[in-house]
């Protein structure tokens, strides 16, 4: 894993801008992300899915979940229609007290 980057070491990563902070230089080469072990690892799964499906692999997954879908699995046909259609979006219930404030403040502009 790459060394964490250090605004308080000299390197060519960082320069000092007119407030005095430290920030990242143009074109510097820090990937962000590097430390933290929980994104590491989550690349790593990832790459290895990546590594051990094949098209086919995959268009065969699609067509069971299909099926299943046409046979009446509810859960199947909602992974479906979120992926193809995408999720429905969730209403927010403002509570009436926001609502008439929202009202009144909209009514004065």
């Amino acid at each position: 894993m790459a060394k964490k980057p250090n605004p308080n070491e000299n390197n060519d990563n960082f320069i000092t801008d007119e407030h005095g902070r430290k920030v990242f230089a143009k074109g510097n080469t820090v990937r962000l992300g590097q430390s933290n072990p929980i994104v590491a690892k989550t690349n790593q799964l990832r790459q290895a899915l990546f590594d051990a499906i094949t098209c086919g692999d995959f268009q065969a997954i699609i067509k069971s979940i299909k099926r299943k879908a046409k046979k009446g699995d509810v859960i199947a046909a909602n992974c479906i229609f979120d992926r193809t259609l995408g999720k429905p979006a969730q209403l927010v219930d403002l509570g009436q007290d926001t609502a008439q404030t929202l009202a009144a403040f909209l009514g004065k502009l």
